[in-house]
């Protein structure tokens, strides 16, 4: 689990020490080329895991939990089981070039300090303004469908969203 400040805690007590213990790769280069998915010529494809660091994956993984279930699906399917945009697109009935778009916008929000503050210190929010958190710094969502989620106005939803842009801003403040 991350606290959001870069320390990346594990996520079960022993689980690296277990995965050495049962025969995991011992680099990256005998990773992609003894599993995952194929490319078109029959060579090992080169995942998109293998391109960041170990802690920038885990970082991805820990904080994808805060996003909707097809975006979190994603993200688990290209980052912890190493399937490459071109195998995802087709079974997403999607071209290439816009799944990669929509990752991108994934990280961006995922690794956006907006994110990690809203994650952080939603909790100790009222329930109403912390909803609306949720839905829209976390999901990504607009305010228009916060507000038919939540069944709340759009004006209501403008408010709350003013207010956490606001606390957020006096948090980004130096000697704050």
């Amino acid at each position: 689990m991350s606290d959001f400040n870069g320390r990346i805690e594990p996520e079960a007590p022993g689980a690296a020490q277990n995965a050495s213990r049962e025969g995991g790769p011992q680099s990256s280069e005998s990773a992609a080329t003894t599993r995952g998915p194929v490319d078109r010529s029959g060579r090992a494809a080169k995942s998109n895991r293998l391109d960041h660091g170990r802690a920038v994956v885990d970082s991805i993984l820990n904080r994808c939990e805060w996003l909707g279930p097809g975006d979190r699906q994603l993200l688990r399917a290209i980052y912890a089981d190493g399937h490459t945009l071109a195998s995802l697109a087709p079974m997403l009935r999607t071209g290439e070039r816009s799944l990669r778009r929509r990752v991108e916008r994934l990280l961006e929000r995922l690794n956006s300090r907006r994110f990690a503050f809203v994650a952080v210190r939603h909790e100790r929010w009222p329930q109403t303004r912390r909803r609306v958190a949720a839905f829209m710094v976390l999901q990504g969502l607009s305010m228009r469908e916060t507000a038919d989620r939540l069944g709340m106005s759009l004006y209501g939803v403008r408010r709350h969203h003013e207010a956490i842009n606001a606390l957020f801003e006096a948090s980004e403040r130096p000697g704050v």
